[in-house]
């Protein structure tokens, strides 16, 4: 929420600033009455996954040490955002079936408020419509979107849309950084924008890592691609001046990769109690011990590629936002309306492969709510446009 400053020293708040804040509240609100139901039946069944959600959580909050008493499959913010969550919520079994609906309502209603505000920018009609979409799929029944919707935003067997948390997160950090950028200057006064933009994107990249084993190495390669496309954009434009151009993107290239370990490392000891070690010898594996669970060999070939239809097409629109970045440039409105989006899709699109060609299943999720959301807003956008032309 932000405050206009007024005589006296003191703020004030104007009436669109209490809206948002309301909408806000209202928001949180919805995905705790939504999740209350979720424990209507405390059913425990070894294989849909509601153990896998409380295990870790009761374990770390009884004391014990990730990764040295117990192992945490899902990722640490699941485990550490299903514990502070848990604080307010409560810690007992049937208290985290709300804990971890809840988490999985909230982290669609942050992919809904990132990708509306970047594409529609108007933060008002963005929240309304995430509340929109949150009581539909408490309503409606036999409706094929909202039945969708529904299947999304519920945590499944692996929670994975907590899992995809620091993607919204991520995005997040980045705006605030864009909005903000007065903020970073005197820290890096000696340092030029793209220095100063690097070590943000490393070290967000590092933490998100430890988020969890699937978005968290997506986002990584998400960075990388869009990194290098505009590497190969800017050989192309001043193909004279290539080795300059090269010298800079790997200069970029070792801050990025220092900035991504440092942060890793850091928050991987604070957040594991000094088992980082052991955190990375369980996660390299995961991909590979997951094989016998889909019953599929090794993928090596470019058949073995997810390309669903839904796939394809937000490959497509990404593919959009990226073409609109190079041709205008950068901005902070550029960033903010095409680099943003463009990160979020091609971050759900790289979990897809990655997760397709090393454990051999599918992961949707995040994908087809990004997608979805995407579109609508675009859609929205578009309409609004044409209006205001007429």
């Amino acid at each position: 929420m932000l405050a206009q400053w007024s005589g006296g020293g003191k703020p004030h708040f104007s009436s669109y600033s209490y809206l948002n804040f309301f909408l806000n509240l209202l928001i949180l609100l919805i995905c705790y009455a939504k999740s209350l139901a979720s424990s209507h039946y405390a059913n425990f069944y070894p294989i849909n996954g509601t153990f896998q959600n409380f295990n870790p959580v009761r374990r770390l909050l009884d004391g014990q040490i990730p990764f040295s008493d117990f192992y945490d499959y899902l990722g640490l913010g699941h485990m550490y955002s299903g514990a502070f969550a848990s604080i307010f919520i409560g810690d007992t079994y049937q208290d985290s079936l709300v804990v971890f609906e809840f988490l999985t309502l909230l982290s669609f209603s942050l992919l809904s408020i990132v990708i509306g505000k970047c594409i529609i920018k108007n933060y008002t009609t963005v929240a309304i419509f995430t509340i929109i979409v949150l009581l539909s799929t408490m309503q409606f029944e036999n409706i094929g979107v909202i039945n969708e919707l529904k299947s999304l935003v519920s945590p499944g067997n692996s929670a994975r849309l907590i899992r995809g948390m620091g993607l919204p997160l991520s995005a997040i950090f980045f705006l605030f950084c864009i909005k903000n950028w007065n903020l970073t200057k005197e820290k890096f006064s000696q340092l030029n924008d793209e220095t100063k933009i690097t070590i943000i994107l490393g070290s967000t990249a590092g933490l998100s890592i430890l988020w969890s084993n699937d978005y968290g190495f997506s986002n990584v390669g998400a960075i990388a691609l869009l990194v290098a496309i505009q590497f190969f954009f800017n050989i192309y434009q001043k193909s004279f001046n290539y080795g300059k151009i090269t010298i800079h993107y790997l200069k970029l290239t070792i801050i990025f990769t220092i900035s991504l370990l440092i942060s890793f490392f850091i928050f991987g000891e604070i957040l594991t109690y000094g088992n980082i070690h052991k955190w990375l010898s369980i996660t390299i594996g995961i991909g590979q011990y997951q094989n016998w669970y889909y019953n599929s060999g090794a993928n090596f070939y470019i058949y073995d590629l997810e390309l669903s239809t839904s796939t394809v097409f937000q490959t497509l629109i990404t593919i959009y936002y990226i073409i609109n970045y190079l041709k205008k440039g950068w901005s902070n409105t550029t960033v903010t309306r095409y680099v943003i989006p463009a990160y979020v899709n091609l971050t759900c699109i790289v979990a897809i492969q990655q997760y397709k060609l090393f454990s051999g299943g599918y992961n949707y999720e995040v994908a087809h709510a990004v997608l979805f959301l995407t579109v609508f807003y675009e859609l929205y956008n578009s309409t609004f446009a044409f209006q205001k032309l007429s």
